[in-house]
């Protein structure tokens, strides 16, 4: 029985119990905190959940939290990108995801 209980600990820990996993948007922060400046929501980026790249357009559903960090709440927010004649990421819209 102790060997069982060993091997399901061992199986949860490395294969985690659906926890939000982290993928790799630092090029787009940039362009979100200004988005998010500009239109003062008192938000910050907590993560990335999906990120897609088509050339010179791109989508993310980003995770938000309270700038402060007065709360742990996150919701999520569905970006649209598009690069400018700089080749610098800028956010095209914006908006809560479903």
């Amino acid at each position: 029985m102790t060997l069982l209980a060993a091997i399901v600990l061992v199986a949860v820990m490395t294969t985690g119990c659906g926890g939000s996993k982290s993928v790799s948007g630092d090029a787009f922060s940039p362009a979100v905190t200004q988005y998010l400046e500009k239109e003062s929501m008192g938000m910050k980026v907590a993560g990335y959940d999906e990120v897609s790249e088509d050339g010179d357009k791109a989508t993310a559903m980003v995770r938000l939290q309270d700038a402060e960090g007065m709360t742990s709440i996150k919701v999520k927010w569905k970006f649209t990108f598009s690069k400018d004649a700089d080749g610098n990421w800028k956010v095209d819209s914006a908006q809560e995801a479903k």
